[in-house]
């Protein structure tokens, strides 16, 4: 899980120093929200089809493996892996030749020069879809016997392959550098992955063989509850269109640096523990699944509460510090960082549904899933839009936030239920970590009044608030 973990930090910072680049370049302005509109869509898309494939096709390729052997296993692989293929293709073919009609449904407040942008933008991204889209199934392949090394190489090239290609086209491409780097760097990602079917790769699609339909009759629910689920990358877009030139671009960053933090905290665990949730499972280990749970979530919590209270506590300085540079404005750090801290409890939602998440798929309670996850979707659109048109961008934010938070809460309720947790011990050490990460948070965010520079401030307050921390924990630990 370290070797994981470090080589999920480097894709993770790769991505987040691409993101400071292309602030750097192009700051916060009509052309930075056309770009952020028409990556939506594809974004929007690929979530829905495809990031619950992994979770529904690992648990049917292990027991296809164990009932009929490796080579009846390996059919259900090429034949997912091939069906995928074609659809996505389609898909991105589709939404390309249609870029200007779909950018006027989903960013309707866009100005028409911006708009004329980012249809143009939108026909270099829906591509990219493919490359995403594989990357999350092959991942999902090699990971099924413990190889986690190259999967999470891969991510690291990928994002090097990014910022490069960002840089070196600025000149002649302006904006369309980000597009041509974000398609071109998935696609490669893809490629670096294929070689773990192409031993076992035929040109068929085989869907009359129950595994593959197994694994499509399992995802249909989850596709169509992901409709609702994954709602927000559209819905956040489509509200932000309507406020004023830039806003859509500080809500943008502001979400993906909090997006990123919680890839950072959640990726490593979720990759290592799904397999063998999977395997708990399938050997009718409860016993064992309910203490890798409770395992996994008491130990994400260590880590992602003084994440979250340290976030609060030096947005700003955070802000400054990697955004504040080239086009990017003292005004736009401002904003982002009071959007940064109504987004930063998300984190904790995410960070948890690397255990819970997976262990409610690994339990297949695909159908329940479904259910909670498009009633949580659909009021998530219904709040957020109230809120949007009550207190802006900000409601916005908001509204992520409370989307995510809920869902954690009925995860957590559903896991205690099914697996007959106590749950008494783990709310009392929820409580009292919570307690000492705010502790920290304060004590951070007090040490940061007395210093103007933001590099400094985010060194000393992020020093002075792990110290408090860690002193906290050592404190407790010795108490008990």
């Amino acid at each position: 899980m370290v070797l994981v973990s470090v080589l999920t930090l480097a894709a993770q910072a790769g991505v987040a120093i691409s993101q400071f680049v292309f602030a750097a370049m192009f700051g916060a302005s009509s052309e930075t929200d056309a770009f952020f509109a028409a990556i939506s869509p594809p974004l929007y898309v690929t979530t829905v089809l495809v990031a619950s494939l992994s979770v529904v096709f690992l648990p049917i390729f292990i027991e296809r493996r164990s009932a009929q052997g490796a080579g009846d296993a390996w059919v259900v692989a090429n034949g997912a892996t091939n069906a995928l293929a074609l659809l996505l293709v389609a898909i991105a073919f589709v939404g390309a030749v249609f870029a200007d009609a779909i950018i006027g449904l989903t960013a309707p407040g866009l100005p028409s020069d911006a708009r004329a942008v980012a249809a143009q933008l939108a026909v270099i991204l829906w591509p990219s879809i493919v490359g995403s889209g594989l990357v999350v199934l092959l991942t999902s392949i090699w990971q099924i016997d413990s190889r986690f090394g190259w999967p999470a190489v891969v991510p690291v090239i990928g994002a090097g392959v990014n910022l490069a290609l960002l840089v070196a086209l600025r000149a002649p491409l302006g904006v369309a550098s980000a597009a041509v780097a974000w398609t071109a760097s998935l696609l490669l990602q893809a490629a670096l992955l294929a070689p773990v079917i192409a031993p076992h790769w035929r040109p068929k699609l085989a869907v009359s063989h129950p595994g593959v339909r197994a694994v499509f009759v399992a995802l249909a629910p989850l596709v169509a509850a992901a409709v609702f689920i994954r709602a927000s990358t559209l819905v956040e877009r489509y509200l932000a269109s309507e406020l004023p030139s830039g806003q859509l671009s500080q809500l943008t960053y502001a979400s993906r640096a909090v997006a990123a933090l919680g890839v950072l905290v959640s990726a490593g665990p979720a990759a290592v523990l799904f397999p063998r949730m999977a395997q708990d499972v399938s050997a009718l280990d409860f016993a064992g699944l309910r203490s890798r749970a409770s395992l996994g979530i008491r130990s994400l919590w260590l880590l992602v509460a003084p994440c979250v209270a340290l976030l609060i506590a030096l947005a700003e300085p955070i802000v400054r510090t990697v955004f504040e540079h080239g086009a990017f404005t003292r005004a736009d750090s401002q904003a982002v960082a009071a959007l940064l801290r109504i987004y930063a409890p998300s984190v904790i939602a995410v960070g948890l549904a690397a255990v819970t998440g997976r262990a409610i798929y690994a339990l297949k309670a695909v159908r329940f899933l479904a259910l909670m996850g498009a009633i949580e979707g659909f009021l998530y659109i219904v709040y957020t839009t109230l809120l949007a048109h009550a207190l802006g961008v900000g409601g916005i934010a908001l509204g992520y936030t409370i989307y995510f938070l809920g869902s954690i809460t009925w995860q957590l309720i559903y896991l205690r239920h099914v697996l007959g947790a106590g749950g008494t011990a783990l709310a009392r050490s929820f409580v009292g970590i919570a307690v000492l990460a705010a502790v920290a948070g304060i004590a951070a965010w007090l040490v940061t009044l007395a210093i103007d520079a933001a590099p400094a401030a985010v060194l000393a307050g992020g020093i002075v608030g792990c110290f408090v921390y860690a002193l906290g924990l050592l404190a407790a630990r010795a108490r008990h």
